[in-house]
């Protein structure tokens, strides 16, 4: 019996969380921006330009070895 009571209370709270969602352009994805210029050497001596990879995902791992 008593879960018959919190139903509605929980139901209630549900809507209201829905409801203050927000705007839709605030859900909105964030517009993507530009990787900054990236170049380094490969570990055999070539040149390496993040621009070689423009429109690929892309991990840049930069690490130091002191």
């Amino acid at each position: 019996m008593r879960s018959m009571r919190i139903a509605p209370l929980v139901a209630a709270a549900v809507l209201a969380l829905v409801a203050c969602g927000g705007a839709e352009e605030e859900r909105a994805a964030p517009s993507r921006q530009a990787a900054p210029t990236i170049t380094g050497t490969t570990l055999d001596g070539r040149e390496l330009s993040l621009e070689a990879f423009r429109g690929k995902p892309v991990m840049v791992n930069a690490w130091a070895s002191w």
